[in-house]
């Protein structure tokens, strides 16, 4: 059941409990027909499709059971990057407080490669991502889908079908192929954003990897954390009852972020008469120590790259730059020192209790 101070915030669905959290969706719902949020939550994903819970474990333990390594080596484990967000000081992927993203990628069958050892993907944040999250394209791969991952993605293409057939904001008849595995523990998160860009206008913006009017589908694995929405006026937060929304993200659980919700648009409830969008964050888990929160992030992506297969390593024709230069220096004397073991160990530990918790 919900605790007390979930029952005195109506805004926080919580999905460790049955009845209630089917009312609260509902009173989303009401509430998005005038403007309020669209993005929902389904607590029982898992429950309703049982493969899918082992095929996610599978994936996290191709990331978490074997040694960390830098992009340009191929196998499991987590990938490294030395990231430099706006060109500042780079600082190690598992260590900085943004949370942690592994990429993985359909092969686009309809592009031909420029020889046999490339493969032409889509991608996301290769773009205009790439330099708000700070990782230089030298650094950046996208590994194979897999069987696991296809698993999921047929599961949540039935779900889109089934929530959202009926609204004419999403379009539903997409397939899945790009994937984005964000983890957040220690003191990892996300400030207020937008996954997707828009002009000043509103405008949605032309380079966007992810394909117009989809949702982006987050199915969750390991300890609780919680989503939080803000409505915004250009830069200003809106000042309104109805602003700001939080959803709980628990294990097992799928969210839909609606495309709705990131559109500027005028908003009946708030009786404004400018445009405005909705932003969200993420302040990672509670228990800072010991707590694992993972999220595979599925979407359909329209922009492709080339890259090594194998490593799933870019392919690029530019010159490095000195940003490049800096990032990789930083990873290789990473990789020397005594704290990268350290690293390891100690994430896949965490892991490894993560699991244990809640793999059912």
């Amino acid at each position: 059941s919900s605790s007390k101070e979930d029952t005195k915030n109506p805004r926080l669905v919580d999905c460790t409990s049955g009845a209630a959290i089917t009312e609260k969706s509902v009173d989303l719902l009401d509430d998005s027909d005038k403007g309020g949020l669209k993005s929902i939550v389904d607590p029982y994903f898992s429950q309703n499709y049982p493969g899918v819970m082992d095929a996610g474990f599978r994936v996290l333990d191709y990331l978490y059971l074997y040694p960390s390594h830098a992009p340009w080596v191929e196998g499991a484990g987590l990938l490294l990057a030395a990231e430099s967000c706006y060109g500042n000081d780079p600082v190690i992927n598992l260590q900085r407080a943004h949370y942690l993203r592994q990429s993985f990628a359909k092969t686009d069958l309809s592009s031909i490669p420029v020889d046999d050892n490339t493969r032409v993907c889509f991608v996301y944040g290769a773009g205009y991502g790439s330099v708000t999250f700070g990782t230089v394209e030298e650094q950046m791969a996208y590994r194979e889908w897999t069987a696991d991952m296809q698993i999921i993605a047929d599961a949540i293409e039935k779900e889109l079908v089934n929530k959202f057939s009926a609204d004419l904001s999403v379009d539903v008849n997409v397939h899945l192929n790009e994937l984005e595995v964000v983890s957040f523990y220690s003191s990892k998160r996300i400030t207020f954003h937008r996954d997707q860009s828009y002009s000043p206008e509103g405008e949605f913006c032309s380079n966007n990897c992810q394909k117009q009017h989809t949702c982006t589908c987050i199915f969750v694995l390991g300890d609780d954390r919680v989503l939080e929405f803000q409505l915004f006026w250009g830069k200003k937060k809106v000042n309104h009852p109805e602003a700001q929304r939080m959803i709980r993200l628990t294990n097992g659980a799928l969210f839909f972020l609606h495309p709705k919700d990131e559109e500027d648009c005028l908003r009946q409830m708030f009786q404004m008469n400018n445009q405005t969008h909705f932003k969200h964050r993420n302040n990672g888990v509670k228990e800072k120590g010991v707590q694992l929160s993972v999220g595979l992030v599925f979407r359909t992506c329209v922009q492709t790259r080339t890259v090594y297969k194998g490593t799933g390593q870019l392919v690029l024709d530019s010159e490095p730059t000195e940003t490049t230069h800096r990032c990789k220096r930083k990873l290789n004397a990473y990789e020397k020192c005594w704290t990268k073991n350290l690293m390891d160990e100690c994430l896949k530990k965490k892991y490894l209790s993560t699991k244990e918790r809640h793999y059912r």
